[in-house]
């Protein structure tokens, strides 16, 4: 009976590596038996996840992030890889820069460590360009001269009347629903530079006013 006959102890059997077991005899029995095992490294748990995940073309960067990894204890070197670096880089600290429009898979590689084997995951990120929309009116028309740009060009619309109407406003907002610096320009149209997002050009208008002339009339005096 164990603690009674005899004892157990163990060494080195912590961490990855060969251990060592002791089996002492107690009372009625004498002597050590002696025995070696191998524990084996664990299985790596990593996961990993791309925020933002869609990013637009020369636009804000993004980066990976390590969700989960069980060997996150120990001093662990992360690998990044892009299957894509037409669509995007990464660095060496996760960080994704967006260069054209496309997918890209971002593998993420953590080297073996004392008690774990290496181990890999891998995130999408898409890469796209911004989308101009425009708002479609019954009192006038908005042209724009790109549908798609990258982030930072400049985008150039113009906004035909129809009869009877006249221009009120217009804006531009982004994907929040924030509005953009918008110009307009000697020649009647309007420019804006794309966000950082897809984005939409409104316009309002209002009834066309016409120009009443009055006109006087001159009278001469007649002697009868």
């Amino acid at each position: 009976m164990e603690n009674v006959d005899y004892i157990v102890t163990y060494v080195n059997n912590v961490n990855a590596g060969t251990a060592t077991l002791y089996i002492t005899g107690m009372g009625n029995y004498t002597g050590v038996i002696t025995k070696t095992f191998t524990i084996n490294k664990a299985e790596r748990n990593l996961t990993a996840y791309a925020s933002p995940a869609v990013l637009y073309v020369y636009g804000l960067t993004g980066n990976v992030y390590i969700a989960a990894d069980n060997a996150a204890t120990e001093a662990t070197k992360y690998r990044y890889m892009s299957s894509n670096t037409e669509a995007a880089i990464v660095d060496a600290g996760g960080g994704i820069a967006p260069r054209g429009e496309g997918l890209a898979i971002i593998t993420v590689v953590a080297d073996e460590t004392a008690n774990y084997l290496a181990g890999s995951t891998s995130v999408q990120v898409e890469v796209k360009y911004v989308t101009i929309g425009k708002a479609e009116m019954d009192r006038g028309e908005i042209t724009v001269d790109t549908q798609m740009a990258y982030v930072g060009q400049y985008v150039t619309f113009r906004i035909t009347e129809k009869d009877g109407y006249d221009l009120y406003s217009t804006s531009v907002t982004d994907a929040a629903g924030n509005k953009l610096t918008v110009a307009e320009n000697a020649d009647g149209s309007f420019s804006f530079f794309a966000p950082n997002s897809d984005c939409h050009i409104w316009a309002t208008f209002k009834l066309e006013i016409p120009e009443h002339r009055c006109s006087i009339e001159h009278f001469t005096d007649v002697d009868y």
